[in-house]
């Protein structure tokens, strides 16, 4: 190999470290506007939570109740725009015979004053550049790996 050779090969070289520094760059840059995107419709929510508390003999009774419960408040129109309500906490408590459950239940709900449609389109933007962003790593490691 002559030195003309050892020159070019160690020029390619800087230059894909050049390319890998502008794609990483850029990769953060990509992160940085995701972030951004998340920030504006998860802004635009607001965390709502019921507790109930079910009183029963027995487990089987407890595991009834709370069917319930979970049909009640998912069918009651409170979970807007698709959420369901999901746990948070629940403790259990034994006492004179009975199993006593707490559970803390919440759900994301619109933000008083933001309207739906702002809401959808936020949530729609983020999601198509979730979409770029995981297409352009996927080819980044592709390349790299």
């Amino acid at each position: 190999m002559n030195i003309l050779e050892i020159k070019r090969l160690l020029r390619n070289k800087a230059d894909l470290k050049l390319k890998k520094k502008k794609e990483l760059a850029l990769i953060f840059d990509m992160q940085l506007k995701d972030t951004e995107l998340n920030e504006i419709w998860s802004d635009m929510l607001i965390q709502k939570k019921k507790i109930k508390v079910i009183k029963a003999i027995s487990e089987q009774e407890v595991e009834q109740k709370y069917e319930e419960i979970m049909n009640s408040l998912n069918n009651d129109g409170s979970g807007r725009l698709g959420s369901l309500w999901s746990i948070k906490d629940r403790e259990f408590i034994y006492n004179d015979g009975f199993i006593i459950c707490i559970i803390e239940f919440v759900v994301s709900g619109l933000k008083s004053g933001v309207d739906e449609d702002s809401y959808i389109k936020a949530l729609n933007e983020s999601d198509e550049f979730n979409l770029k962003y995981i297409s352009y790593m996927e080819k980044f490691h592709n390349d790299y790996d």
